[in-house]
């Protein structure tokens, strides 16, 4: 192929992550209803659209820059590449689960997209192209850790309407502030990083000290005994400064926007 055929074909892997990008975005807006009942599922979500949306401008930038004369064939070898994600699964009970497996799936496809792009555009030396795809390739793996991030929660979410309670006895798990699974994802990222607020309640275990104290899931822990939390990793830190059967005092934000405070027993 020669360099007018090259760049040829660098559109066609172009518009070919365009369509992947496009059919990512229809499975984000088709989002299933139980997805909202999880706390922090329609920030994410919103910013995940908006990531999309984003990679799709630049990319028809991209696309207008080119040559698009006399388009060649890239070869049949890199049009799996392209494919298109599966669309999103019907709304019934599981959906949550089906759906999150779905974006899974579908930003991998991209990532695997963009590094076949990365390198065809490389290869025909169009570097604006390649560090276009190499930056939304790693946009990708970064979301793809977060949305695993999110798997947790929609799990633990699954369980507790089946009446699967946590049986943890961990420091936060104990008095019914059931955070064990988020202090494992931070480990398994860089280390425990800074949240924005604090520690965002899911729902108290039931007849749990958290729940007879009054706590309430979309409550927001602020502090623990005077002192502040701001990753999953300080908030077991606190609790684990206290001894089973001591009382540790919270000062959390309702979902209305008043602080008060709350006595939990580990």
């Amino acid at each position: 192929m020669d360099a007018k055929g090259g760049r040829d074909g660098l559109h066609q892997c172009v518009a070919g992550v365009i369509a992947v990008e496009l059919r990512i975005e229809e499975i984000l807006a088709r989002s299933p209803r139980a997805m909202s009942e999880n706390l922090e599922a329609p920030v994410v979500v919103g910013r995940l659209r908006a990531l999309v949306t984003g990679h799709q401008e630049a990319l028809q930038a991209c696309l207008q820059a080119l040559d698009r004369d006399d388009r060649r064939d890239i070869g049949s070898a890199l049009a799996p590449a392209f494919e298109a994600p599966a669309a999103a699964p019907a709304e019934e009970r599981g959906a949550t689960v089906a759906w999150l497996r779905a974006v899974a799936a579908a930003f991998d496809r991209a990532a695997f997209g963009y590094t076949v792009l990365h390198s065809v555009a490389h290869r025909f030396y169009d570097v604006a192209t390649a560090d276009l795809a190499d930056q939304h390739r790693r946009n990708y793996l970064q979301a793809s850790g977060t949305l695993h991030r999110a798997v947790g929660d929609v799990v633990i979410r699954e369980l507790q309407e089946i009446g699967q309670e946590c049986r943890c006895q961990c420091p936060s798990c104990s008095p019914g502030i059931c955070l064990c699974w988020h202090v494992h994802a931070e480990s398994e990222t860089a280390g425990p990083h800074a949240l924005a607020e604090g520690i965002m309640v899911r729902r108290p275990r039931a007849q749990s000290s958290a729940e007879r104290g009054g706590l309430r899931e979309g409550d927001v822990i602020l502090t623990v005994d005077g002192q502040d939390v701001r990753s999953y990793q300080e908030m077991l830190n606190r609790m684990r400064g206290r001894q089973p059967g001591e009382a540790a005092w919270l000062r959390v934000r309702r979902r209305g926007g008043d602080v008060q405070k709350v006595t939990v027993t580990r």
